[in-house]
């Protein structure tokens, strides 16, 4: 049996523009600049959860103000949640999710501004490039007997990418948080994992906790928990998760 699916890229948008790389410079008279990151995908449980990833950005100076940059991001592991249930009539005996992996390319253009006394400097970039997805086959048992066997078959999209300082981007999951749409709102309460728990990101994390959209309220719940767990592994050493 085998299913087709549209690749998850499409819900890249939102976490990429809130990204803040951590710039790698040769020197300071280097054209090429090496940006190691961290990024987490938005996913709201169909066909998958929040995706974690690494990535690897070399940018080139063209001019003073300008970059071009070439990103590479990969998710070498997580769950396309419950597989069978997307196939209509299929009575499986338990839920089984499959393992995907997904691999992104993207091509920007970035502008920056003058650096200030304390070394930071202002940037915006926007771009676009494609992502792909592979997802295993996966088996398992069928109510009253039997089993099932899928392979998924999941489209390559073509994406747009821009990622905006953090201050400019916490304002701007504000604006989303605030939307009509609780879909948007449960995608810009899962970008606030990006921030540190405190001041204005924790009343508009518990702003949502109390949205009437249960969606919204129980995504969260677990942004909240996931903080939580974060700050006790950091702090005391202690995974709430064992």
């Amino acid at each position: 049996m085998t299913i087709r699916t549209r690749s998850i890229a499409h819900v890249v948008t939102a976490i990429m523009l809130i990204g803040n790389p951590l710039v790698l410079l040769a020197d300071n008279h280097s054209v090429y600049e090496l940006t190691p990151r961290l990024n987490i995908v938005a996913g709201d449980g169909e066909p998958s959860n929040d995706i974690p990833g690494i990535g690897l950005a070399i940018h080139r100076k063209i001019s003073n103000e300008w970059y071009l940059g070439i990103n590479i991001d990969h998710s070498p592991l997580f769950d396309f949640e419950d597989t069978a249930g997307l196939v209509d009539g299929l009575d499986e005996d338990g839920i089984v999710d499959a393992d995907s992996s997904h691999t992104m390319i993207t091509v920007v253009g970035e502008r920056r501004y003058a650096m200030d006394s304390a070394g930071w400097t202002g940037f915006w970039n926007l771009g676009g490039g494609i992502n792909e997805v592979d997802v295993d086959d996966v088996d398992g048992p069928l109510k009253g007997g039997g089993t099932y066997d899928i392979e998924t078959d999941v489209d390559t999209e073509l994406i747009l990418v821009g990622a905006v300082p953090e201050d400019e981007a916490f304002a701007k999951v504000k604006s989303l948080s605030r939307s009509i749409d609780p879909r948007v709102r449960r995608n810009a309460v899962r970008a606030l994992v990006l921030f540190e728990p405190r001041g204005a990101m924790r009343d508009l994390l518990d702003e949502a906790l109390q949205d009437a959209d249960p969606g919204v309220a129980e995504t969260a719940r677990r942004v909240d928990e996931s903080l939580r767990a974060a700050t006790a592994e950091k702090y005391f050493g202690i995974d709430l998760d064992s």
